[in-house]
């Protein structure tokens, strides 16, 4: 059994595993989750390779990936992420896929956030973290909003989209 970083209700949230890798795979070219992780090419196998088997370590990448498993069936829901991770101002951004959209909305995503805020906050010392969300994506404006995140600004005309372009908020979750 891989062990957990954290334990919650429902869900636990570990590193990456080699076993992870298809699953990595098919969320990172999933072209319906491009708009949201600011995708715009296919990953190859050997990318996502590179990156299941690097050293996950969040001070040499700015990067950490915790895979958010649901401890009754030890399935994989989807991955959070802290990013782009500055040490200096204790800052980094926090990110979310619970990967099928059956399992969205049944509180697995709700709890996955509040375990990393919890964690950033108390292990890692960080002081503030932020997220960047569609304006339009309001069951993700709902999930931050309901774990403290505040609207700190809307980044107009931000995001391409097929259609034109899209209003992105600016959310921020001060210690």
């Amino acid at each position: 059994m891989i062990p957990y970083l954290i334990i919650g209700h429902t869900i636990g949230l570990r590193m990456v595993v080699p076993s992870d890798e298809s699953a990595i795979y098919a969320w990172e070219n999933n072209t319906e989750n491009w708009l949201i992780s600011d995708t715009r090419r296919p990953f190859t196998k050997e990318a996502i390779h590179h990156f299941v088997h690097g050293v996950h370590d969040l001070q040499l990448n700015q990067q950490l990936r915790m895979m958010i498993v649901e401890l009754k069936t030890n399935r994989i829901l989807g991955a959070i992420d802290l990013f782009d991770y500055d040490y200096y101002h204790k800052r980094a951004g926090i990110g979310i896929l619970i990967a099928n959209a059956a399992d969205r909305g049944r509180g697995f995503g709700k709890e996955s956030l509040r375990l990393t805020i919890r964690y950033a906050f108390e292990h890692i010392g960080l002081k503030q973290l932020y997220c960047n969300i569609l304006t339009s994506n309001a069951s993700s404006i709902r999930l931050f909003e309901s774990n403290g995140f505040t609207l700190v600004g809307i980044k107009k005309s931000w995001i391409r989209a097929e259609n034109g372009f899209l209003d992105e908020a600016l959310y921020q979750l001060v210690h």
